[in-house]
């Protein structure tokens, strides 16, 4: 803490200023072993303000604590746990989350060997799964069109080019990809939306 307030309080001085001012005050005591320490207290501190204000890091929080509960062989708190976690997961479009707690499930059920399973829960389970791996897969192609689109855009900037047909490849990838969605996504009518709307603003239909 005393690290913490030299740095704190001589905002601009130099590493070699810092240094000097803490082995004044303790020469026998290692920097380096105290910038880690604090380093990693301070990173501790910020994950844990971040999981009381993002929901994100709340459920990859939650994800820890399931399987802390599935190593102590506290099965009922950990299927209750990862039920609610997985349920707010999708609500908030964390797939990939939602995919690795799914995966969990059936790496314990198959750990157990399929014990109290049914040939039909498993099925089910399954096709869950491949539906939120569809998801994703769609959430990254449409990520990708519009990721070669910004990049085209600012490529043909700096070659001050500015000729429409060069995104018109990337347009009629999306129309195909958009009209072969299985599932109604927020995150495929956002980037939808975003993709289409930078080249109406840009040029107008094409």
């Amino acid at each position: 803490m005393i690290l913490f307030d030299i740095i704190d309080k001589e905002k601009y001085a130099s590493n070699d200023s810092i240094t000097g001012i803490f082995h004044q005050k303790y020469p026998k005591v290692s920097l380096t072993a105290n910038v880690v320490y604090l380093f990693n207290l301070i990173l501790d501190i910020i994950v844990y303000l971040n999981v009381k204000k993002y929901k994100e890091y709340e459920l990859y929080n939650s994800y820890l604590k399931t399987k802390i509960l599935r190593e102590r062989n506290l099965y009922d708190d950990y299927l209750s746990l990862t039920h609610e976690t997985k349920a707010k997961a999708e609500a908030i479009g964390c797939y990939n989350l939602l995919l690795t707690l799914q995966r969990e499930e059936l790496k314990r059920d198959l750990s157990d060997k399929f014990h109290h399973l049914k040939e039909e829960e498993l099925y089910s389970r399954e096709k869950d799964i491949n539906n939120n791996v569809n998801i994703i897969r769609q959430i990254n192609e449409q990520s990708f069109l519009y990721e070669m689109l910004r990049f085209k855009i600012e490529k043909q900037k700096s070659a001050a080019i500015d000729k429409p047909y060069i995104y018109e490849d990337l347009l009629i990838s999306e129309i195909n990809l958009i009209s072969g969605l299985k599932n109604e996504i927020f995150e495929n009518k956002q980037a939808a939306s975003t993709f289409s709307g930078t080249l109406l603003h840009r040029y107008g239909p094409l």
